[in-house]
This record gives C-alpha cells, sequence and structure tokens, in this order.
C-alpha cells in the first residue's frame, strides 16, 4: 500500500512540477484564472487542478501561469493533492457491467474479452469469437484448472484503468440474488452517481 502511494505521489509531483513550471502560487484566495485563456498549452490541467482545489490563483482572478512556484507553494500543493485522491476525487465515468467496460473503440483500442483473452494466450484463443461473452469464457475456465475467478480478479485489481478511472470495486462486476453474487454479463445503465436508471 505505501509503494502505490509513493508512486502516486511521485507521479502527482512530477506532473504537478510540469505544471507548476508554468502555474502560479498555492495557497492565495480563489481566482478565476483570468489570464489563463483557452488557447493556452496548460488551459485544460490549469483548470482541473484549480476546480478541484489541488492550485489556487490570486486574489486579483489571476493565475500567472509563468511565475516560480517555492517549496513551500510546492509543498501546499502536493497536500491538496493528497486530500483530493482521499476525499474529493470522483470516477471520471461510472460503468456496471462486463459488457460496459470491454468494447471495441474504433481506432483507438479493442478491449472485448475475447480481444483482451488473445493478447494473454494467443494460441489458446485463436478460434474464439471476437464478440465472445462470459458463457463462452465459462465453458473452458469454469471447468479448466484456471477458473474465471483466478483470471478476472486479479486482472481488474492490478488494472489502473479499472482502479484508477472507474474507481472499479467488487458492485462494477456484481449484484447479490438470492445471498449469491452474480456477475453482471451486460451492461447496466447507470446515472452518474452509479445507481441503476429506471427505465
Amino acid at each position: 500500500m505505501r509503494r502505490i502511494l509513493r508512486k502516486w505521489l511521485l507521479l502527482a509531483m512530477v506532473f504537478l512540477l510540469a505544471v507548476a513550471g508554468l502555474a502560479a502560487a498555492v495557497g492565495m484566495a480563489w481566482g478565476n484564472t483570468k489570464d489563463v485563456p483557452e488557447s493556452h498549452w496548460a488551459y485544460k490541467a490549469i483548470n482541473f487542478l484549480v476546480e478541484n482545489g489541488i492550485l489556487k490563483g490570486y486574489v486579483d482572478g489571476t493565475f500567472k501561469p509563468d511565475q516560480k512556484v517555492s517549496r513551500a507553494e510546492m509543498a501546499a500543493t502536493l497536500h491538496n493533492y493528497q486530500n483530493w485522491r482521499e476525499f474529493g476525487r470522483r470516477p471520471e465515468e461510472v460503468k456496471r457491467g462486463c459488457l460496459a467496460c470491454h468494447v471495441n473503440i474504433p481506432n483507438y483500442m479493442d478491449v472485448r474479452l475475447a480481444a483482451e483473452a488473445k493478447k494473454v494466450a494467443p494460441e489458446a484463443h485463436a478460434g474464439l469469437d471476437e464478440d465472445a461473452g462470459l458463457a463462452e469464457c465459462a465453458e473452458c475456465h469454469g471447468v479448466s484448472a484456471i477458473a474465471m475467478n483466478d483470471i478476472v480478479h486479479p486482472a481488474h485489481y492490478n488494472s489502473p484503468i479499472f482502479m484508477e478511472h472507474y474507481f472499479g470495486n467488487c458492485w462494477t462486476c456484481h449484484r447479490i440474488v438470492n445471498h449469491e453474487y452474480v456477475v453482471l454479463e451486460q451492461a447496466l445503465p447507470v446515472k452518474a452517481n452509479g445507481v441503476p436508471s429506471h427505465r
């Protein structure tokens, strides 16, 4: 756990140092960053950091993106970042059900179940249909020495996309029916907070 925390703090520090070289000081009153136009190369990053309370602007409403940052300001920035990670961060997108996440994004990435299986063991999955679902996976893995749980749980809990981007947890993939975990094989439509939407 400490190693993971150190890794994220180091990544945050590198990111924030890059932004901080062009960023404003922390600890002043909120500003509206009026001196950072949408055309500024760091506009999105600066807005994100300000909106989430990680960086702050000046009393006069400026951000001063080219001003140097002191060590004290960097310490405050890292402190604010850690607070945001622990208490204020929200998932970028809430999804539930295997087929809500495992999709083909043309010209970007194919993360359908078959594509993922072929990345891990291409020969064993050569004949697997591109749109295979959990039923097809369970035909082999339900009776093999490499059971579904032995594959799926470690793969998800070691996945930065699942854990960090989606804040994935047990309920991303499961629901409880008659006191038993049931896999959500299909995509389950949800509201922004993850609660199933009523049709």
